[in-house]
């Protein structure tokens, strides 16, 4: 987190090439990566499949394809502020792993999320129409985190003992939003750019926390109206 806000304070904010009007937007797309540490607080989730014990879990590190749409409107020469509407896919994996020795029970869960954002752009100018750009800003996150346990003695997944417990949790939090990219004005009013974007959010289910970090790559183009 430090290195991106020495980032930020290193490029001073810079006007973008000549562009038609101060509205644009456009759409990105490309891959987030997810990582965090789950909390598991008390024993409210059900303990006849034994997963209720109280534990901190890694998620594992895992990335899923992101896209998102965008609204600018520079605000000056050399400030721009941006809202962004994007979604991340879903991510699942084995993030509990304590079973008891006494069950065949398997655990999965998944993290599916979207996003809004709000962010004051910065654009410093390299050569010709490349220039670099910044970024400090908040996102909005909703998440449903599902939690699916499974009989692993049992081969037919279509065995109605197959699933053993179903649920959902949803959430909704906001974060710091740190990013870097590079932009290529082709012409007065088509812009492309590539973006590099790291999200912190704490999340917190009826008893779980989840500290939840996302780092998304995307490459995209906008329209200056």
């Amino acid at each position: 987190m430090k290195f991106y806000s020495a980032l930020f304070i290193v490029f001073s904010l810079f006007t973008l090439p000549a562009t038609a009007s101060n509205f644009y937007a456009g759409l990105q797309h490309g891959i987030m990566n997810h990582s965090g540490d789950m909390t598991i607080n008390d024993n409210t989730i059900n303990s006849s499949v034994g997963l209720d014990a109280e534990q901190d879990y890694q998620v594992p590190d895992d990335s899923s394809a992101t896209g998102s749409l965008f609204l600018g409107y520079k605000l000056s020469r050399d400030l721009s502020i941006e809202l962004v509407k994007g979604v991340a896919s879903k991510v699942t994996g084995s993030f509990r792993s304590h079973v008891p020795a006494t069950t065949n029970n398997l655990a999965e869960e998944s993290l599916e999320s979207d996003f809004t954002s709000i962010s004051f752009v910065g654009i410093w100018p390299v050569k010709g129409n490349w220039a670099l750009s910044t970024r400090l800003g908040f996102s909005s996150w909703g998440v449903e985190y599902e939690q699916r346990v499974v009989d692993g003695s049992i081969t037919d997944t279509t065995d109605p003992a197959y699933e053993v417990q179903k649920q959902s949790l949803t959430d909704t939090a906001a974060g710091m939003l740190l990013g870097v990219g590079i932009t290529y004005g082709f012409n007065a009013n088509v812009e492309f750019r590539l973006l590099a974007e790291q999200h912190f959010v704490d999340f917190g289910f009826t008893n779980i926390d989840l500290d939840y970090e996302a780092l998304s790559l995307t490459a995209g183009a906008a329209y200056h109206f």
